[in-house]
């Protein structure tokens, strides 16, 4: 997720251990990184692989990131994205 107040992405691994990216990591280059990420807002890219369901405009997310992340609704401009990459896995 982006943290506005520090500007930078911070990212959360399977274990829940938080890491900082790089102030000059954009949106565009985590998205670069594997085509199993998606953007759901501004500030959230997830894992296509861990969302559980879509529930109108929230994801509900696998273990273990069912727990400890507070997922922001899905904007407008990603739903679409994100509905056609769920159909597909």
């Amino acid at each position: 997720q982006y943290l506005q107040g520090k500007r930078l992405w911070e990212i959360v691994l399977a274990d829940q251990t938080r890491l900082f990216l790089k102030r000059d990591t954009t949106a565009n280059d985590i998205l670069n990184y594997s085509p199993s990420l998606i953007q759901i807002n501004q500030h959230q890219i997830i894992n296509i692989y861990y969302l559980s369901t879509i529930e109108g405009q929230n994801c509900r997310l696998l273990p273990p990131f069912n727990v400890g992340i507070k997922l922001e609704s899905i904007s407008r401009k990603f739903m679409t994205k994100l509905e056609e990459k769920f159909k597909l896995i």
